[in-house]
C-alpha cells in the first residue's frame, strides 16, 4: 500500500497520476458508493471515513476486514489533522479515525 496525503488542493491526485502512470478511470473517488477495489488507486479516503463515522459505523474494522484488498492500492487522502479541534463530536471522531 502506498499512502499519499497532504493539504487539500495540493495536487496529490495529479502527482499519483503522473508518478504511477494512472488515468482518471484507474482511480476510485470516494463518495461514489462502496469502494471499487478493482481500481488501482482510491482517492479521498477521508470522505469514506467521514461517511462511516456519520452513520455510526466502525472504521477500523472495515479496514481490517479488507486489508488484503488495500494491500496493492494507492491511497490518496487530505490531511485533516491540522488546525482547530472541531467542536462537533462527529467531526472529532472523524478526525481521530482518519489521523
Amino acid at each position: 500500500m502506498i499512502v499519499v496525503f497532504g493539504g487539500a488542493y495540493q495536487g496529490k491526485t495529479d502527482f499519483v497520476k503522473e508518478k504511477f502512470g494512472l488515468k482518471d478511470e484507474d482511480i476510485f473517488f470516494c463518495g461514489e458508493g462502496e469502494i471499487d477495489f478493482e481500481k488501482k488507486a482510491i482517492a479521498h479516503i477521508e470522505k469514506f471515513v467521514l461517511e462511516r463515522v456519520e452513520k455510526g459505523e466502525e472504521v477500523f474494522s472495515y479496514f481490517e476486514e479488507n486489508k488484503a484488498k488495500f494491500a496493492d492500492k494507492i491511497i490518496i487522502s487530505d490531511d485533516v489533522c491540522c488546525g482547530v479541534v472541531p467542536l462537533e463530536k462527529t467531526l472529532r471522531l472523524y478526525r481521530d479515525n482518519l489521523g
